[in-house]
């Protein structure tokens, strides 16, 4: 029995080694982003503005706080 474990275990390693790289990469990237000017395509190197962007979100930008009440009503109906 605890050499079948092992071996279903050595045998999976690999593929969730490559499935974490692959979904943790890009969100890894993505979190960090969100803390920098980014633009796409802009030739203009980002520069860090820590939490200025959520800031905005929560404090200027009606279309995000009506798309937040929308998925909290969405997600409490069904």
């Amino acid at each position: 029995e605890g050499d079948k474990t092992r071996l279903a275990w050595l045998l999976l390693t690999p593929t969730m080694l490559l499935i974490a790289l692959v979904a943790l990469f890009p969100l890894g990237q993505t979190i960090y982003q969100s803390f920098t000017d980014a633009r796409l395509a802009s030739g203009v190197a980002p520069k860090f503005v820590g939490l200025e962007n959520y800031r905005y979100l929560i404090t200027q930008d009606t279309a995000f706080r009506t798309a937040i009440w929308t998925t909290i009503k969405f997600s409490f109906v069904t």
